[in-house]
């Protein structure tokens, strides 16, 4: 009988299937503020925002261990408007990210789908947009160069390595999916970082053929206002730890190439096609922390543009200044409340009109705007 036993329990345990491990994770992020600017369109403004000290966002990610240091992977996330509940794009459900791919523990990781670029991967966290220490409102004008990680790339295959002694690198190519135009409307992108004890630093590249048609979508429109054949990004930061203060500067150089339509030239009252958009933008930030929970975080930007068109012999030549300022204190690990300034002056050779317009809200009508953002975030 005891063999009978034995013989059952033993043919229960090998006929049960093996599950690997696997994982699945909620995660997100809630900003809401109370917004004052002194000129918008003419006219002072008090709101309701979303965001101010960082973006609202939720997703899903997931990984099930293949085994042999192997792992597959998936992540879906998705911006959202918290004074709305409305989704920042039409029509796309996910459109911060969505891809899946395979993990390897002594390569690295290869992805598919709708991603970010080298810019947002490697370089932006050196900028405190791209931090998430200061939001979307401490963006270089336009966000002409991505390190608020204004949009995706659809169709994208993506590498990243593991890290090397502190180097890490990897790159993204996004296909076109048209057939016979393979070059038009692709993406590819370079980043490396390097980070040792106190220091670290990174550079990064993206090109962009005709962006704006199919594979940033509407995303490259309606969040950064550009269309153009080509776009080009490049940029290096630094940073340094101090004891508690973290000393960061980012430089970016953005190129926009046969401008087909874009914000910046109604606002110049230009209706036709330009030749070229550049964009030059250096940024000196400083990261203090006070106490355990108390943080103060601040930069100064100064960018330049240079704006040519098909029907106005004259260049058009324009400067940034711009200062920030963020104290936020923790009420908990996942809690905290803010404050945040930012203070901008353009200047736009040759003409009356202003360009002064701090990112996330509308533009002022004259050469400087003022934005206050007091608010609660809650990460989950």
């Amino acid at each position: 009988m005891k063999r009978v036993l034995l013989s059952i329990a033993l043919t229960g345990a090998f006929g049960t299937p093996a599950y690997a491990q696997s994982s699945l994770t909620l995660y997100g992020s809630l900003s809401g503020a109370i917004m004052y600017t002194n000129n918008q369109t003419g006219h002072p403004n008090w709101q309701i925002g979303t965001g101010g000290a960082g973006s609202n966002y939720w997703g899903l990610r997931g990984t099930e261990d293949l085994g042999a240091g192997t792992k597959a992977l998936f992540l879906l996330e998705s911006g959202f408007k918290i004074n709305t509940g409305h989704f920042p794009l039409e029509g796309v459900g996910f459109d911060r990210q969505a891809f899946m791919g395979l993990s390897d523990a002594a390569t690295g990781t290869l992805t598919v789908g709708r991603q970010y670029d080298s810019i947002t991967d490697y370089l932006a966290s050196f900028s405190l947009a791209g931090s998430g220490l200061g939001g979307g409102q401490f963006s270089h004008p336009f966000d002409n160069d991505n390190v608020n990680g204004s949009f995706s790339v659809n169709n994208s295959v993506k590498f990243s390595s593991i890290n090397y002694n502190g180097f890490t690198f990897g790159g993204l190519y996004g296909f076109s999916n048209e057939t016979g135009r393979f070059a038009n409307n692709r993406d590819y992108s370079l980043g490396a970082a390097y980070s040792y004890g106190p220091f670290g630093a990174a550079v990064a590249y993206l090109q962009a053929n005709n962006p704006g048609a199919n594979n940033t979508g509407a995303q490259m429109e309606e969040e950064v206002h550009f269309k153009a054949d080509r776009q080009r990004i490049w940029g290096a930061g630094a940073s340094y730890m101090l004891g508690r203060t973290t000393l960061g500067l980012v430089y970016t150089q953005t190129k926009f190439d046969r401008q087909l339509s874009n914000h910046v030239s109604k606002k110049l009252q230009v209706t036709d096609a330009g030749h070229y958009a550049d964009f030059n933008n250096y940024e000196l930030n400083a990261r203090y922390r006070l106490t355990p929970a108390w943080s103060v975080n601040g930069a100064y930007t100064f960018s330049t543009g240079e704006f040519s068109f098909e029907q106005d012999p004259n260049n058009r030549k324009a400067k940034w200044h711009q200062v920030s300022l963020l104290s936020s204190y923790e009420l908990s690990k996942r809690t905290n409340v803010f404050i945040a300034a930012i203070a901008q002056q353009s200047q736009l050779r040759n003409s009356p009109v202003s360009l002064t317009n701090i990112h996330g809200f509308k533009f002022s009508t004259t050469n400087r705007q003022m934005a206050i953002t007091t608010g609660l975030r809650m990460k989950f």
